[in-house]
């Protein structure tokens, strides 16, 4: 019996002994929409009364001489009446056109069935044997919100360029392919953020992860509300003091709401220090806030000073303060002639000053479009590969971020200081910093649900400008860059070298930068805690942890082992490498290694299935 089950149609090939003639008969039943018993036999010249139908997964259509042209004619009837199986609760076809070929380079084509729903584009191929590798006969999902551009292809083709970097290209029958680009336009073309698929969506998990990131939880676990020097401030309840910053952050003790609302107004976009991570052994505090406004004149704000102050003194083990500024000296010094600019230590005594030199969102777009040119263009070119990769200086970005985690974590853990970190707005490069300094210190974040809560507390909560920096509805050409792509590359570096260290595995993280763009959840619509209230967007979308959590067996790391030791990366570029599961994933020629994680989920999967079938036979003894 060979079986496929797609959506609600089902394929069955039958064997039955016919006891007369002594021979063996095959048919094919394709049941209707209506039921199981209801439908038609593709081949009714075999006799074939009695069958009983069965669901499974997509087997394999069996290439021989008798029975392919039986196949393949089944297969093509059956793909054109089917709709995709994998359409969410909410999703909605808009408009469907049979006998399109997708072209893929220098790979061949496959004829198909492409869907333009109210959240994607699909295409479903009729032909699987048309592959070349049996991988490639799976569906093809294009979120709208994840179209970069659409084009004309030729005479009768579209080309839809992806914000993952698939190049797609679809071949239309002549009279069809102007309606299907005028719509394709029309539906990529988001003019507001809940216009997005993840307030239609209808979709229901075993678990509503919403509310996964309690501060007072999460602060209580590291220590800080039970310690006398530190406090979970309330002055920003209804946003007033800062509109980018959460409502609840942890300050000093000593410093009053009073002197907030003063800093709120001494530190650019009004995001003031906030403590953020607590060393548990020596104390030492992590600190994030924006670049001070003192300007060339140096203005001062006694009340910032004080804050910098008790910083210094509720840490009994270090003797100064570091200020981790990831700018590099001649920014932080352009900014002093806006009004900005950086902390002078005659002012701030005892703290200690370091510039990291880490470029800014503009340096870091142009860097990826060159790693971008270079993944999906000049792949082929392996003369100059390495030279062209070097020329984007996309890991000596990442470098010069991993270097300045390894600063902030050898201050923290070996020298005992606490560290205040900013750049200009306190959003980008601060966001990278802490956060994977963090994940570096502590052994939690490291979790499936340590670092969900991570990103909700430092990207999330504190306000990382994702409706910028992303696009997910009007376009900001200007403000736009991968800073939360350089982060999660920068993870998967580390998680490279601590392979044992971390409990989820590389799919967990190309599943976050898929949903980034997807717009499904609305984990990482808007860009602050405010926006996000105000959208209701916890009473009107779903959470990606929520869709994580409920099938996290698929992002646990099998060699995982629990280790509550501090991580230093290396930073040096000769120990970096291309995130080519990630960044080459779409190149079809690439015969990608299984990983070791996926090897084991494989033998554990045929363990399970040994084991069912053993049960099963002992049910019949």
């Amino acid at each position: 019996i060979i079986t496929s089950h797609l959506s609600t149609l089902v394929f069955d090939v039958l064997s039955t002994e016919n006891q007369s003639k002594g021979q063996s008969y095959y048919g094919l039943f394709v049941p209707s929409r209506n039921g199981a018993n209801q439908g038609q036999w593709l081949n009714p010249d075999f006799p074939i009364s009695a069958y009983q139908l069965k669901e499974s997964g997509f087997v394999e259509f069996r290439e021989d001489d008798q029975y392919t042209a039986l196949m393949k004619a089944a297969a093509e009837t059956f793909t054109l009446s089917l709709t995709p199986d994998s359409l969410v609760e909410g999703e909605i076809i808009l408009k469907k056109k049979d006998h399109v070929t997708h072209l893929i380079s220098k790979v061949g084509k496959s004829l198909g069935t492409v869907f333009l729903t109210n959240y994607r584009v699909i295409f479903i191929p009729h032909d699987k044997s048309s592959y070349d590798d049996a991988a490639n006969a799976e569906e093809t999902s294009i979120p709208l919100s994840l179209i970069d551009e659409v084009s004309e292809y030729g005479q009768i083709g579209i080309q839809i360029a992806c914000k993952d970097w698939r190049d797609v290209i679809f071949g239309f029958p002549a009279d069809s392919r102007n309606l299907f680009f005028k719509e394709i336009k029309e539906k990529m073309a988001i003019q507001s953020t809940e216009k997005v698929f993840a307030f239609s969506s209808r979709e229901l998990f075993s678990m509503n992860a919403w509310d996964l990131f309690d501060p007072m939880s999460e602060y209580k676990r590291q220590g800080m509300t039970i310690n006398s020097n530190w406090r979970v401030t309330e002055a920003n309840n209804t946003y007033v003091l800062c509109p980018t910053y959460p409502r609840r952050f942890v300050v000093p003790s000593s410093v009053t709401d009073d002197d907030l609302v003063a800093i709120s107004k001494f530190r650019s976009k009004g995001r003031m220090p906030a403590v953020v991570w607590m060393h548990p052994h020596n104390s030492a505090t992590l600190t994030r806030c924006a670049q001070p406004r003192s300007g060339i004149t140096r203005s001062r704000c006694p009340q910032d000073e004080k804050l910098v102050s008790a910083i210094l003194q509720a840490n009994p083990n270090g003797q100064e303060v570091y200020v981790v500024d990831s700018r590099p000296v001649a920014n932080s010094i352009a900014n002093t002639f806006m009004g900005r600019g950086i902390e002078n230590t005659d002012t701030y005594k005892g703290t200690r000053f370091k510039f990291l030199g880490i470029g800014n969102i503009h340096v870091i777009r142009e860097s990826f479009k060159k790693l971008n040119v270079l993944c999906r263009f000049n792949k082929d070119d392996n003369q100059r590969w390495l030279s062209s990769l070097e020329n984007s200086h996309w890991l000596e970005n990442l470098s010069g971020l991993l270097d300045g985690v390894s600063l902030i974590v050898d201050t923290m853990d070996k020298h005992g200081c606490s560290v205040i970190t900013h750049c200009s707005d306190g959003w980008d490069r601060t966001a990278q910093l802490v956060s994977l300094s963090e994940l570096m210190l502590d052994s939690y974040f490291r979790t499936v649900l340590g670092f969900e809560i991570l990103l909700e507390k430092e990207w999330l909560s504190f306000g990382h400008r994702f409706e910028e920096r992303v696009g997910h509805s009007q376009r900001h050409v200007n403000e736009e860059s991968p800073i939360f792509v350089m982060f999660v590359d920068c993870v998967w570096q580390i998680w490279k070298q601590y392979p044992c260290s971390f409990q989820f595995n590389e799919h967990f993280l190309i599943t976050i930068l898929d949903h980034l763009y997807s717009c499904r959840f609305g984990t990482f619509l808007y860009s602050c805690e405010k926006e996000r209230r105000e959208a209701e967007i916890k009473i009107r979308t779903n959470s990606l942890w929520s869709f994580i959590n409920s099938n996290i067996t698929e992002y646990l790391n099998p060699f995982y082992i629990h280790n509550p030791k501090v991580l230093y990366p290396v930073s040096d570029v000769k120990r970096l490498q291309l995130w080519s599961g990630y960044y080459l994933r779409w190149d079809r020629r690439m015969k990608v290694t299984e990983s070791p994680e996926g090897k084991m989920r494989t033998l554990e999967d045929k363990c399970d299935t040994l084991s069912r079938r053993i049960e099963e036979l002992q049910l019949y003894k």
